[in-house]
């Protein structure tokens, strides 16, 4: 597997390599550029089809490839089997679903096994693997575009010829309604236009300072050519601040979970700012060094 790695450095040092590509105004653009190496093990592996097909070559041979064992059938087992319900069965005569250690596992409409994966980044990738090991069968697609579920689709209607010899679910329609908020941009403000007669701010500086958050750590609120600026992160990342309405300001992000036209508040209170983009599961609170 010699076009494979988790390292983001070995991935921009290939010359064959095909940059991601994200959903702007319905076209796919190579604009932002995705970093995973913090998150490798679950999303930043980088490969050919080529090598992911030999890696399946592997995973239906219980471990063996071109004769020599590379991983023990007895350590490989553990990972294709039902550790923990992914989803539970909707009624008492449908299937559920299932979740190894780093695979889906369920039962087809035809009764066999299957293991297999998807993956889906708005900064432009979608893949997806499928393997019925009864069939001693698999299928990969991988995809430099942001997930509109072509490979989830391409992947399924394969597995039907596999089983029944004929497509039998409209698996494009099916995923093009599982995706179709997937490139939406986020946040409560988004669509609306600012106010025709907003609140005004508070004197810019009773805004500044250092805020600190125990998951998120620091953020830095400035004064930059007579408005407002944040600076947060590892990387010191800044995002210009606009005034929406009172003690409301706005800013916009974009990222890997922030799809193109994502819109951020942040509410400030005396000794406190919420951000709304860092607040879906109410951790978005920093609060000003020195507040009682």
């Amino acid at each position: 597997m010699s076009s494979t790695s988790s390292r983001f450095d070995d991935f921009t040092a290939r010359e064959n390599r095909a940059p991601g590509h994200m959903l702007v105004d319905g076209e796919y653009v190579a604009r932002e550029v995705r970093d995973p190496d913090e998150q490798s093990p679950a999303g930043g592996i980088s490969s050919s089809v080529n090598d992911v097909a030999k890696w399946l070559t592997m995973l239906l041979a219980d471990g063996q490839f071109e004769g020599r064992t590379v991983v023990e059938a007895s350590a490989l087992q553990p990972a294709l089997s039902p550790q923990v319900v992914s989803r539970a069965p909707a009624t008492p005569d449908s299937r559920g679903g299932f979740y190894g250690y780093g695979f889906n596992v369920g039962t087809l409409a035809s009764g066999r096994t299957s293991v297999g994966h998807a993956g889906a980044f708005a900064l432009g990738a979608a893949t997806a693997f499928t393997a019925v090991p009864s069939a001693d069968v698999a299928i990969v697609t991988l995809t430099n575009a942001a997930p509109i579920g072509v490979p989830d689709t391409l992947n399924a209607e394969f597995v039907d010829l596999v089983q029944f010899g004929e497509i039998r679910e409209d698996w494009a329609g099916l995923y093009e309604k599982a995706y179709s908020a997937y490139a939406d941009p986020k946040g409560s403000l988004v669509g609306q236009e600012p106010p025709t007669d907003p609140a005004p701010a508070k004197p810019l500086d009773r805004y500044t300072g250092i805020y600190d958050n125990p998951y998120f750590g620091p953020a830095r609120i400035d004064q930059r050519d007579g408005s407002l600026a944040l600076t947060i992160g590892p990387v010191g990342q800044t995002y210009p601040l606009t005034h929406w309405d009172g003690d409301v300001f706005t800013f916009e992000v974009t990222g890997e979970n922030a799809p193109d036209g994502t819109i951020s508040t942040a509410t400030f209170t005396p000794d406190a700012v919420t951000f709304e983009y860092w607040n879906s599961d109410g951790m978005g609170t920093f609060t000003r060094q020195g507040a009682s």
